[in-house]
């Protein structure tokens, strides 16, 4: 049910158009790069509204799933971290088509969010 009242995407991004059309303009040097750095952030965060689910959950969700296959004992407190050290521990094994299936999913949605051109680019 659509409300009569904006949603936060298009407020975020009703505010990053005017600050890109009206001030933008109007700084330079420093200050036009820290705008133009404010207005990349708010594109970001609105494509991250847009997806609905994080990418932070979305990861979390993935590993913990690859842990509870491979690793049973470590999947209730599997997080980002915990899959970064065990791979550099080599407790997983870095061949495994699941490990590289996950951090290939886990890459590209958040280049989604942050970066989508770099994923059409190529």
């Amino acid at each position: 049910m659509k409300t009569s009242r904006p949603e936060a995407g298009d407020l975020l991004a009703t505010a990053r158009q005017e600050l890109l059309d009206t001030l933008l303009p109007e700084v330079s040097g420093a200050l036009k790069y820290q705008v133009l750095m404010s207005a990349n952030a708010m594109k970001i965060a609105g494509r991250e509204i847009e997806a609905g689910v994080s990418t932070e959950q979305q990861a979390l969700d993935g590993i913990r799933r690859l842990y509870a296959e491979l690793l049973p004992e470590s999947a209730d407190n599997a997080n980002e971290q915990s899959l970064a050290d065990d791979i550099r521990r080599r407790r997983l094994a870095n061949d495994n088509a699941q490990l590289y299936e996950l951090l290939m999913n886990i890459t590209r949605s958040k280049l989604l969010i942050s970066n989508p051109k770099y994923l059409k680019d190529r």
